[in-house]
Formats: structure tokens, C-alpha cells, sequence
């Protein structure tokens, strides 16, 4: 779903979900049993012709900065942490996140309560969900801190 609400937003095209779930599916980039793996998490955009940079050790300026750059942002976490205070550190040796979430904004109106924006699929209030700045950090550096940059292709 992150990938879907990124390449829906930049290229102003509705997906049909069970249209794009079935071709992540066909290639091997999804299943329903374990979802995206984290270095599978670009094939969909790639096949929407949109330019992307995935990285890891992300700070929190690197999400602003891409923000304030026209691009959307794509991050892997701990879902537990986010949804229910819970860090258990189960999923993999090399990465304990277990959900992608979209990041649509730092939210720095109260400079004493950090806020960062998401659109999250996996809660039923997901979308524009505000979590606190220490908790997002906590289930993100879970994730090694991986980002997404997406953009318009330029041509």
C-alpha cells in the first residue's frame, strides 16, 4: 500500500489494488503470507517509471529534505512500536521492521512535541496518523532506518 499511495500520488493515476497485488505477486516481489520484502519494496515503482533512491542510517532531516524536494517517502518499521508500544524484535536478524508506511510530513507546530505524519494501511486510522517524533524514531532505527525517495521520472 505505501508503494501504491507514493505512485498514485506522483503520477495522478488511481491503481486498482487488486490489479497491482497481482502483478507484485506474478514477479515475486509480494505474497500474502510475508507481504514485501524490504529489497523488493522499489520493484513497483520501478515499474512506474518513477526515479527512487533507497537507503538506510536515514535521518530524520533526509525525510524533510526529500519532503521539501516535491518527493514522497516510503519508510520500513516496527508496526508494534506504532501501534502498540510493543518492541519485540521478532522479524529478522537484520532488520526487525515489519511494515512500510508512507511518511506525508514532520508536523513542527509544537517545537516541544515533535510530530511525524504517515499514512499507515495497516490501521484503521492510518491515514494523515500522528506519531510522536521519539516513538516514530524508535520503530524506525528497528527498520536500520531505511528510506524511500520517490519522484516524478523527468523527461
Amino acid at each position: 500500500y505505501a508503494q501504491k499511495f507514493v505512485i498514485e500520488e506522483l503520477t495522478g493515476r488511481h491503481i486498482d489494488i487488486e490489479e497491482f497485488v497481482k502483478v507484485a505477486e506474478e514477479n515475486g516481489w509480494f505474497s500474502e503470507s510475508g507481504g514485501t520484502p524490504f529489497l523488493n519494496m522499489c520493484k513497483m515503482i520501478d515499474a512506474y517509471k518513477l526515479e527512487h533512491t533507497m537507503s538506510f542510517h536515514c535521518t530524520i532531516q533526509d525525510i524533510e529534505n526529500c519532503l521539501n524536494n516535491g518527493g514522497k517517502v516510503i519508510v520500513s518499521l516496527d508496526a508494534n512500536e506504532i501501534w502498540y508500544g510493543e518492541d519485540d524484535n521478532l522479524f529478522s536478524p537484520f532488520s526487525n521492521a515489519n511494515h512500510a508506511v508512507q511518511v506525508i510530513a514532520i508536523d513542527r507546530t509544537d517545537l516541544s512535541s515533535l510530530v511525524v505524519v504517515l499514512n499507515d494501511s495497516g490501521h484503521e486510522n492510518g491515514k494523515g496518523s500522528m506519531i510522536p517524533m521519539d516513538v516514530f524514531l524508535g520503530a524506525w532505527e528497528d527498520g536500520n532506518c531505511q528510506m524511500i525517495e520517490c519522484y516524478k521520472k523527468i523527461s
